[in-house]
């Protein structure tokens, strides 16, 4: 599984220039080695045991597989149970102009973090073409990124179809983050669109905006992103409804969402 899972992450695509996917690195931990990370290659994947539960983790725009909020959700799958655990740094392709980003996303490519959520979709996507219809069991994305992907063909971008079973958790739909529902659940924390702690960036100047951003990922200790942490964690049942009951209606009309 490991080997057809990293190689689905090496796909090319016209239009973009090349990109050496060397460059990509795969990093696997676990129990065994929970801080001495091995990169992974083609001659050590018997490394990563198939009899457990595999975590790939993919970090998104100006991220990296070594960043604090990274390391906080791997030390959280490890320190629940047993599972292998493999972050796809992309990070030399990350460090980049947004644009130049958005045109590295295919070649790239299941927890995925703002952009990465939309690289787990292609892995998705990769492995049903390459098997012949088998999916990966769960895809999470974590406030999969909005601007350039709204309006773009479900094949662009992480949707339900990617995996048997897509979560979104949405937390920055009114600037960042991707409003509309594109999983087979979708979850809206203080109602998806800002989160307690969190920088409001002026999505208007743009002459600012990259300074905005870079300043929220320096403030790392301050950064809601540690909060992807408890999605990891085991917790109490919550009572749910599906989408357009009138129980649903009833309880939409009661939440003021600004």
């Amino acid at each position: 599984m490991a080997d057809m899972l990293l190689g689905a992450l090496d796909v090319i695509v016209s239009g973009c220039d090349s990109i050496n996917t060397n460059e990509i690195e795969y990093i696997y931990y676990s129990n065994q080695n929970s801080t001495k990370p091995i990169q992974l290659n083609s001659s050590n994947l018997k490394q990563v045991s198939s009899k457990l539960p595999t975590k790939m983790i993919l970090h998104g725009w100006f991220g990296s597989a070594t960043g604090p909020s990274e390391i906080a959700v791997k030390d959280a799958y490890l320190k629940r149970g047993d599972y292998n655990v493999i972050f796809v740094n992309w990070e030399k392709h990350a460090m980049v102009n947004y644009a130049q980003a958005h045109c590295s996303l295919k070649i790239i490519g299941n927890t995925g973090i703002p952009w990465g959520a939309h690289l787990a979709g292609h892995v998705g996507q990769r492995i049903r073409q390459r098997t012949g219809g088998q999916k990966l069991f769960r895809i999470t994305g974590l406030d999969a990124a909005g601007p350039g992907f709204l309006g773009f063909p479900e094949d662009d971008r992480l949707d339900a179809s990617d995996a048997y079973f897509v979560d979104a958790i949405h937390t920055n739909g009114a600037q960042f983050g991707y409003p509309r529902n594109y999983g087979s659940v979708d979850f809206y924390p203080n109602c998806g669109l800002f989160q307690p702690g969190c920088l409001d960036y002026d999505i208007t100047d743009r002459t600012t905006l990259l300074q905005q951003t870079m300043e929220n990922h320096l403030e790392q200790p301050n950064s809601n992103k540690f909060r992807e942490v408890e999605t990891t964690k085991p917790r109490p049942k919550i009572p749910l409804n599906p989408r357009g009951t009138d129980s649903h209606k009833r309880k939409a009309r009661a939440i003021h969402c600004r």
